[in-house]
Parts: structure tokens; sequence; C-alpha cells
């Protein structure tokens, strides 16, 4: 984030880029839950693991979900980047 900062022309608002990363964090990939592993197993589960697949897939449905919704909002008026103004550039 603090490259992304660096290249960033104005500071004070975040750019497209850091927000299509923040969005990727935040959409919690998750490749292994080893805690629910745990849990199920000390639950007496027979077979523990047989949820990776449902982890894997609901991961990816919200990774992808939270790229597209990043990108096209960045499309709307409303949160169009504007360039910046001299006035706000001596800040």
């Amino acid at each position: 984030m603090a490259e992304l900062q660096r290249l960033n022309p104005n500071k004070n608002i975040a750019s497209n880029s850091m927000v299509t990363f923040l969005a990727m964090n935040d959409s919690c990939i998750t490749l292994v839950p080893a805690t629910v592993i745990a849990v199920r197993s000390s639950a007496g589960s027979a077979n523990p693991t047989e949820i990776i697949g449902a982890v894997i897939l609901a991961t990816a449905i919200g990774f992808s979900v939270a790229i597209v919704a990043a990108k096209t909002l960045q499309r709307f008026p409303v949160f169009r980047i504007q360039a910046p103004t001299p006035e706000a550039q001596n800040v």
C-alpha cells in the first residue's frame, strides 16, 4: 500500500489501484481453514477436511465479487477520481 501511495498523484484520495488492492485483501482469502478443521476434528467429525472444497469455492466467489465491485464502482461518476487541482497539491 505504501508503494501505491508513493505512485498516487493525489495523496489525499485513494487511487483505483489502492481500492482494488484493499478489496482483494478484505475478501478474506482462505485456502486451508486450519481452525475449522481443528474444531471439527476435536468435535469428533468423521471427515474434518470435507469442508475444504466449499471453503475454496466461497473464497473464489468472494474474491471475484470484490474485484468486480471495485472495478465496476470506479466507472461511476460519483466514485471517479478527479484530477488534483493546484490548490489541493499545495495543502
